[in-house]
């Protein structure tokens, strides 16, 4: 069972707010730094009521909380427009959580990332910037061995292909587009087990789920081939990247 947190709730509530509103995304540790959970800390400020509700841009990565820099992420975020993150943890303990957001690289939304160690959260890096369109609405799971999983689907002139990777040694597997190119297919569900992934998404057609067997290696290295893991017989069409 995975640990996450997805932070839609809180935007649906701040944008009703007839005042100004909003927050960060803070990491919580104890007196000696280690770490026990992720809070999104919110702040609203009745002095600044505005008439027009829809002027109003509630923000999510403005710092708030007092103290401690390093334990607050992405708090630049808001200059570049990135939008509502995806909070996950993985059971094994300590728990240190990985984060997902879609993030204007200039021209599109990327999916970006961070996660929580013991020095803090690491800088903030793209999960793989080289598909045309936006991407949206990450999914991650964990296996048993704390490794994160993503699914996501992009936006591409009004079109939505689903993609997956997974997290190999120091950086992201090359995405697999694992839905139909002539199908528009979005919203992504992701889940695992230590043989098989399965994916549904949603299409105009109503929801479909492939199963994705896969084969984990003994190891798992940045020079992996995730296609010489995949199972002939598996009930999905998987395509790389078409950029």
């Amino acid at each position: 069972m995975r640990r996450s947190l997805v932070i839609a709730a809180l935007c649906v509530m701040m944008l009703g707010l007839s005042f100004e509103a909003w927050a960060e995304v803070r990491a919580i540790t104890d007196r000696s730094g280690n770490y026990r959970t992720t809070r999104v800390l919110t702040r609203h400020d009745a002095s600044s009521h505005r008439l027009e509700v829809a002027s109003r841009t509630p923000s999510i990565w403005r710092p708030v909380g007092r103290g401690g820099g390093a334990l607050a992420l992405n708090p630049g975020g808001d200059l570049t427009a990135d939008s509502w993150p995806v909070i996950a943890e993985p059971r094994q303990r300590p728990h240190h959580p990985w984060v997902f957001w879609s993030r204007m690289n200039g021209t599109q939304y990327d999916l970006a990332w961070s996660k929580w160690t013991r020095s803090g959260w690491t800088p903030v890096n793209w999960l793989y910037p080289g598909i045309p369109g936006d991407d949206l609405d990450p999914e991650v799971v964990f296996d048993d061995t704390g490794r994160p999983y993503v699914a996501w689907w992009t936006n591409r002139e009004g079109s939505g292909q689903v993609f997956f990777s997974m997290f190999l040694e120091t950086r992201w597997m090359t995405p697999l587009r694992i839905s139909d190119g002539s199908v528009d297919a979005r919203h992504p569900i992701l889940s695992i087990t230590p043989t098989e992934i399965t994916i549904g998404y949603r299409t105009p057609d109503g929801s479909e789920v492939f199963e994705l067997e896969f084969a984990r290696p003994t190891t798992i290295t940045d020079d992996i081939d995730p296609l010489d893991y995949v199972s002939e017989d598996a009930n999905i069409a998987i395509a790389e990247v078409d950029p």
